[in-house]
């Protein structure tokens, strides 16, 4: 409804003059973006078909913390790809330390021994499950699940 929609955007500074707008009334699709100093400090999409999508690249977008400045312009089309250049980092399991499973299976790729040997050195090595700990079923699930990549000695 627009009463939510309205608070949500109170609540995450998208009130504002200086946020970018896109409001198509017809499609009840919206896109809303707070920019200091050329970065995203916040971003509210609602309705549009693909929102999800684009949605994810400007949330890794924001949490990077990378300027917008070469890219201001597409940031209310409804393109579901990023700019050229940029790589989704994947799904993310620690949201404190934005981790991704990608990283996580790379870095697992490389650490030997039991389980809980290879959950701590992942651990150490990217700090994930170490704050808030809700990541840690799916942590110790893909430390189970993801092999040790073979290495091929040099003769």
């Amino acid at each position: 409804s627009n009463a939510w929609l309205s608070k949500l955007d109170g609540l995450l500074g998208l009130e504002s003059e200086m946020v970018l707008r896109y409001e198509d009334a017809r499609r009840a699709s919206s896109r809303r973006m707070l920019i200091e100093a050329d970065f995203l400090r916040a971003v509210r999409l609602c309705g549009e078909p693909g929102a999800i999508e684009s949605g994810e690249w400007l949330r890794e977008w924001l949490v990077a913390g990378k300027s917008v400045a070469d890219i201001r312009r597409l940031l209310l089309s409804p393109a579901t790809n990023a700019p050229s250049g940029f790589v989704l980092s994947g799904k993310v399991v620690c949201q404190c330390f934005n981790v991704s499973e990608e990283t996580i299976a790379t870095a697992l790729g490389d650490i030997s021994g039991e389980a809980s040997e290879r959950y701590a050195a992942l651990q150490v090595q990217l700090k994930c499950g170490t704050n808030c700990g809700s990541c840690t079923p799916e942590l110790r699930q893909l430390v189970v699940r993801v092999p040790v990549a073979e290495r091929q000695e040099a003769a």
